[in-house]
């Protein structure tokens, strides 16, 4: 126990500074594995990009129950794509690097100076010769024709070490290394104040890159043999006479499986086995190497005595190794770690094995008598250590040239890769890009200068050259990253197949890569494998939060796959918005209660919406259609005001104009179109169709001729079968079939238009006793088009005749509408015996059915159940019955007749005459085809005092009013005009 913490019996400041060694140490191991194991790689990150695509559904809020309007309510659903950044260089890597080179070097420097003159010597002159391999004179510090760096370096470093070696010899080793360590402060300080690139230490650490190595390859040797002197106390420690079998054993089985993984490495070896990880190994040695190192004290107890100084040697060698490594994983150098990793497993196969022959020629006779050898191990009798040393140099060099010949070239690529970087961060790409091509040519396939020199051709827009680039980095060691942005590539050129194999190829090498299998599930999801598609993306969320979430909730959305809706809202507003977007679009299609709808989502800060937060809003907007709420959809329309949020106005104002529909607001809702229709040339013609189609389903069929003229006037080929049948609702027959004869010509006979306008005029020419077939459809037409002119006794024939359900229902809701009582009666009988097929249908009639025996607007309409627009707007009016709020749905929907009038009549009652006038004006403006609206306009005007605008309307009415009905109201006015004439303006 004592051997293992061997530094406690050590004065209080070595143990103090040991304590921080092992813990800088250790802090760097830990680091390097934490990025290692997670594939972490901080100048290397992934860019999530978002991508919009609408989703027609088949609900519509513009029903027609004549013919399919062809107007869907659209959901806007988000997929995100991974995309591998640009590599990202922070200063304070290098700066790190250095700081810690420089820590290393001054405690060297300190540690150097206590050994004996040839050991002095020989060791300043290998400092003196890494200083020359920094080229400090590419700092260009203008002393010394720019090799100021140099010179300043050798100024402060040479004469402080002859000083404390040669003449105050007793100085205390924290004095040296106080020394060193403010020169190295002050050569820092002069660089910064005079070098000319921006980033000086940046750059000086990768041209002096090669102390790191000398470092990594002088620790990486000195513990390639400690696994199996492992084993030799491992074989030995039972004390039993079969130690050298277990040793050969366990040796032959440790070097085996190091030369397997070795030649998985370096060869693509394939085998299904877990195979051994340099740098593990590499771990491993490293903790072992310190207890090694204190064994082998009393070889080196002359030269560099262990306690603390040979300790604290050992301690500088591994945090210049460790913190070297993870410098090359942060900025991926692979280059440099493959160089690394090559190493490791040379020297650990060839010092283990020269260390196998070391301990058999040495401790054969004592292993064989199971004598504790581990011991004794670094007292030798036969082979000397140093021996030992020499010729496990010479294997490693031998392992490594006899497999490989690219080491060296590797490791020169890895060194132009960090020299491009460095240029890089000085903001000059082209130097950078010919460094990035020099790595290349050392090692072809080395994913850092294949994937810098990708960046550099995207950023130029050079896409062929980026795939060149990037088909040579996926071709050995890529990292995600390559796989990632040359799939992206290969898609955009059109060879998608081709991408999906590299994200394919991608995912078994990094089976646990979020960005891969999203990628990949993207890729499916574009070819509607949807069942694929799904599996990769919640294999990408169970991996890590991400894109993963938003996308398998995407292809939730697109197939309304069924899920609990309370468990659907729970998951709202807790992930990201692209998820919460698509979360939403899934309950936009559910037919939810008004107590499942969600609380609306936060308000972005920002008054400028990304794509994803539009979508959030929108889809929001589409699930609260089902309870609207006026005040947060005006809110977040505001949003859309915003000049930078123009892309999202258009779909805004259309869950506005949705949003007012449900709310009943018919005045703001056709505000809404008309502006949409004025704002957007492109998609006018769409916007005069959906007025067009709300105009009929209101009841308003003249309003909608108006509008969907408009819209065949801009060529939308939709508007045709709607204006055809606003004809058709407004008794105009005639106009119907003349424009049929003027829009087909020329059109194929099998277009669908041509068909549906053959059946409506077949529909219009049948006689009763024609031996003309009929379809249901069309007989659903001749019943809501053709009663007045057909007899009770065909209609009720033609009526009861009809199968399919839907259609009876519907046609006779219209026959109680239009028809005289022995015809409505009947069919009011025979709705309410009918089985239709669905509820909603069933609550229409239910309605429909009522409202016809007991009036439209009697109190008895409370308890039924709404279904229509118009049924809704009714009950809402029965609901409120204080004025100011029945004038308020009066001019949202000027449109319906009663209401208006009652609001018109209330007014007068209170002697607001000209709140009456406004209302009856509202009114006529909005439908002024409707001849109730515009008599009413014309009495309202005659009680506001207005008599010529009131004997003006009624001169338009003249021509469309019964004669008598005519006659009654002329004198009804000229009534008025007496009672509401002063008398002294009276004629005498």
């Amino acid at each position: 126990m004592q051997e293992l913490w061997f530094w406690r019996s050590w004065r209080r400041p070595y143990q103090v500074f040991t304590w921080v060694l092992m813990g800088l140490g250790l802090l760097l191991m830990l680091g390097f594995f934490g990025l290692y194991v997670t594939d972490v790689i901080p100048s290397l990150s992934w860019n999530v990009i978002s991508a919009g695509e609408w989703l027609p559904t088949d609900e519509s809020l513009l029903n027609l129950d004549t013919h399919p309007t062809g107007i869907q309510r659209d959901l806007f659903l988000v997929k995100e794509i991974y995309r591998g950044s640009p590599l990202y260089l922070s200063p304070a890597w290098g700066h790190g690097l250095l700081a810690l080179m420089a820590l290393v070097l001054s405690v060297g420097l300190a540690l150097i100076t206590t050994l004996p003159r040839l050991w002095y010597i020989g060791s300043m002159t290998l400092v003196v010769f890494l200083l020359f391999m920094f080229k400090m004179d590419l700092l260009q510090v203008p002393i010394f024709d720019n090799r100021g760096a140099l010179v300043l370096a050798l100024a402060l470093y040479l004469p402080l070490s002859y000083y404390f070696q040669a003449i105050r010899t007793e100085s205390s080793l924290w004095l040296r290394m106080l020394a060193f360590g403010g020169a190295s402060v002050l050569l820092a300080l002069l660089i910064a104040a005079l070098a000319a690139p921006s980033y000086p230490f940046y750059m000086l650490s990768q041209y002096g890159i090669l102390l790191p190595l000398c470092l990594i390859g002088l620790f990486i040797v000195t513990v390639g043999h400690e696994p199996v002197a492992s084993l030799v106390y491992v074989s030995t420690q039972s004390g039993g006479r079969q130690a050298v079998f277990h040793f050969v054993t366990f040796l032959v089985i440790y070097l085996a499986y190091l030369f397997i993984s070795y030649s998985h490495l370096v060869a693509g070896l394939e085998w299904d086995i877990l195979y051994v990880d340099g740098f593990l190994l590499l771990g491993i040695s490293s903790v072992l190497g310190l207890w090694g190192f204190y064994k082998r004290s009393d070889m080196m107890a002359n030269l560099l005595p262990f306690a603390p100084l040979g300790a604290w040697a050992y301690l500088l060698l591994l945090l210049g190794t460790w913190g070297s490594i993870l410098f090359f994983w942060v900025t991926a150098n692979d280059a440099m770690l493959m160089v690394i990793e090559e190493v490791i497993f040379m020297s650990h196969m060839g010092f283990g094995f020269i260390f196998f022959l070391y301990a058999l020629s040495n401790f054969y006779t004592p292993m064989r008598l199971g004598k504790p050898v581990a011991r004794v191990l670094y007292r030798p009798m036969r082979m000397p250590f140093y021996v030992f040393r020499f010729m496990g140099l010479i294997a490693t060099v031998a392992v490594g040239f006899q497999s490989t010949p690219d080491t060296l070239p590797r490791a020169t690529s890895g060194y132009y890769n960090g020299i491009g970087d460095a240029y890089m961060l000085e903001q000059d790409p082209t130097l950078a890009q010919v460094y990035y091509l020099e790595a290349r040519l050392y090692a072809n396939h080395n994913d850092h200068s294949n994937y810098a020199l990708a960046s550099l051709a995207i950023e130029n827009e050079e896409t062929e050259v980026a795939m060149r680039h990037l088909a040579m980095g996926v071709a050995q060691s890529p990292m995600p990253y390559t796989y990632v942005n040359f799939a992206l590539l290969l898609n955009d050129m059109g060879k998608f197949f081709d991408g999906k194999f590299q994200l394919e190829d991608g995912l078994e090498r990094y089976p646990g890569s979020a960005a891969l299998a999203n990628n990949l599930g993207l890729n499916y999801h574009d070819l509607e494998i949807w069942d694929s598609a799904a599996y990769y993306f919640q294999r990408s969320e169970r991996q890590r939060s991400g894109p993963g979430g938003a996308n398998a909730w995407n292809v939730g959305a697109t197939l309304s796959v069924p899920q609990p809706i309370d468990s659907v809202v729970a998951l709202l507003y807790q992930g990201s918005v692209a998820r919460d977007a698509n979360l939403l679009a899934w309950l936009a299609q559910q037919s939810l209660r008004q107590d499942q709808v969600p609380v609306p989502p936060p308000f972005p800060k920002d008054s400028v919406l990304s794509q994803n937060e539009f979508a959030r809003l929108y889809n929001y907007a589409m699930v609260q259609l089902q309870a609207p709420d006026t005040t947060w959809m005006n809110t977040a329309w505001a949003y859309a005001q915003h000049p930078q949020n123009v892309a999202w106005w258009e779909r805004m104002t259309l869950a506005k104009v949705y949003t007012d529909l449900q709310a009943l607001d018919f005045a703001r809702a056709f505000s809404g179109l008309a502006r949409l229709s004025l704002r957007i040339p492109r998609n006018a013609g769409y916007y005069l169709t959906v007025q067009g189609v709300l105009a009929m389903q209101l009841g308003m069929p003249e309003k909608a001729i108006e509008a969907l003229v408009a819209a065949r006037r801009e060529s939308y080929p939709l508007a045709r079968p709607h204006l055809a049948f606003a004809f058709w609702e407004a008794n105009q027959p005639q106009q119907m079939v003349d424009y049929w004869q003027r829009e087909l010509v020329g059109v194929n006979p099998n277009h669908e238009h041509a068909r549906l306008a053959q059946a409506m005029l077949q529909a219009l020419e049948w006689m009763p006793g024609s031996e003309q077939v009929l379809t249901e459809q069309q007989v659903s037409w001749i019943l809501r088009y053709r009663a007045s002119e057909l007899g009770p006794d065909v209609l009720l024939g033609l009526w009861r005749n009809l199968d399919d359900a839907e259609l009876k229902a519907i046609s006779g809701i219209r026959l109680l509408k239009t028809t005289p009582a022995p015809v409505s009666e009947a069919v009011a009988r025979g709705l309410v015996e009918l089985a239709v097929p669905t509820i909603t249908l069933a609550q229409q009639v239910a309605w429909e059915v009522q409202a016809y025996r007991e009036g439209a607007y009697a109190e008895s309409l409370l308890l039924a159940t709404p279904v229509t627009l118009r049924q809704r707007l009714v009950k809402n009016f029965l609901e409120h019955t204080e004025l100011p709020r029945r004038r308020q749905l009066a001019l949202s929907a000027p449109f319906a007749v009663e209401p208006v009038m009652r609001v018109s009549e209330a007014l007068i009652g209170q002697g607001d005459t000209l709140g009456a006038y406004e209302v009856a004006l509202v009114a006529t403006n909005f439908n002024p085809w409707d001849t109730q609206l515009a008599v009413n306009y014309a009495t309202q005007a005659m009680m506001s005092g207005y008599f010529s605008l009131g004997y003006r309307t009624l001169s338009e009415l003249e021509a469309v009013l019964p004669r008598a009905e005519f006659l009654a109201l002329r004198d009804r006015f000229g009534e008025l005009e007496k009672q509401l004439t002063p008398a002294e303006f009276l004629n005498p």
